[in-house]
């Protein structure tokens, strides 16, 4: 097996052999300038359709994607101002 792969490299040209990276070069990873302060940008996302539990039956999760602190809110309904009142408290 070994007369055989040394064969097949011998009848291989030099350019084919040389494998030159098609990328450009790496840098130094750096955070994104929006990303600098904590909790200005936000993902918000709703678990709905939980059962009934002390009033509560979707839970609000909030994350700071730069630490990834997630806060999770229980609310007993969609509507906007008490999902606004409670965003406000907790977050």
């Amino acid at each position: 097996m070994e007369d055989n792969i040394r064969e097949y490299c011998s009848t291989i040209d030099n350019s084919e052999q040389i494998n030159k990276p098609q990328h450009a070069k790496h840098r130094l990873l750096h955070l994104l300038e929006y990303l600098m302060t904590l909790w200005t940008p936000i993902s918000i996302k709703f678990i709905m359709d939980l059962p009934y539990s002390n009033g509560y039956v979707i839970i609000l999760v909030v994350v700071d994607p730069l630490t990834k602190m997630a806060n999770l809110i229980p609310l007993g309904t969609q509507d906007s101002l008490p999902l606004a009142k409670a965003y406000l408290q907790e977050v």
